[in-house]
């Protein structure tokens, strides 16, 4: 399944335990706690269709004010997502 050389659309957003977007305060409003955008991967000369080709990504974050407890963020390529784009991490509180 070729999917290089075609732009496809992506979204990671950060969701709670129920689901939820997670929402902050921002100039603009509470916002949800998302980036996305388009890529295109281009497959090199001599590379056979259907290899599997990396696509790096780097983001920047001013820091989140999470309350303790279950998040995860979720990818989604072209309005799909799956188990294994999904990173979940747990945000402990203060400890006594």
């Amino acid at each position: 399944m070729g999917q290089a050389n075609t732009v496809h659309s992506f979204s990671v957003e950060l969701l709670d335990a129920d689901g939820a977007a997670v929402v902050v305060e921002s100039d603009e409003g509470d916002q949800p706690v998302a980036f996305g955008g388009e890529f295109e991967v281009g497959r090199p000369p001599g590379i056979k269709p259907g290899t599997p080709l990396d696509f790096p990504v780097a983001v920047n974050s001013t820091p989140m004010p999470l309350e303790p407890g279950r998040y995860e963020w979720r990818l989604t390529i072209d309005e799909t997502s799956r188990d294994d784009w999904r990173l979940p991490f747990t945000v402990r509180g203060e400890e006594a």
